[in-house]
């Protein structure tokens, strides 16, 4: 991990992955859900620098046992090859989205082996910034 720049100097954080592995963003203590969100949307801004050639995923508001949403890099990496930063708006509300029963541990979890990307401003949102890419339901 590495410091990056978004809007100022040191806002965001750059990850390189040479072999598999997970990076998350956790809670320090597991924290519930807040109905507010139950159609609300995690949004972040991401730069990827070395898309992955397969089998990199992006699993959002996670307890221990299973995670609200199961992304896979392939649908969404194409629409960011050009190296810039843009917001990602990642629906919480899909029909095989169960609801967040357990407390959450992490609100972000990115697993790859070969991935170069940056990401700056997590946040829970009731809707999507006009300037996001809405990642749909579909898987």
């Amino acid at each position: 991990m590495q410091s990056v720049n978004l809007s100022y100097q040191e806002d965001g954080r750059g990850f390189n992955w040479r072999a598999k592995s997970v990076v998350s963003l956790s809670y320090l203590t597991p924290e519930q859900l807040d109905s507010k969100f139950n159609t609300g949307y995690l949004e972040l801004k991401m730069r990827i620098d070395k898309a992955p050639k397969q089998g990199a995923n992006m699993q959002v508001m996670c307890s221990e046992s299973h995670c609200l949403r199961n992304i896979d890099f392939s649908s969404f990496s194409q629409s960011m090859a050009d190296k810039r930063w843009h917001t990602l708006a990642i629906p919480l509300h899909c029909d095989d989205s169960a609801k967040a029963e357990q407390p959450i541990t992490d609100a972000l979890r990115i697993a790859s082996e070969n991935l170069s990307l940056a990401i700056a401003d997590v946040a829970l949102m009731i809707k999507p910034s006009d300037d996001s890419i809405l990642l749909t339901c579909a898987k």
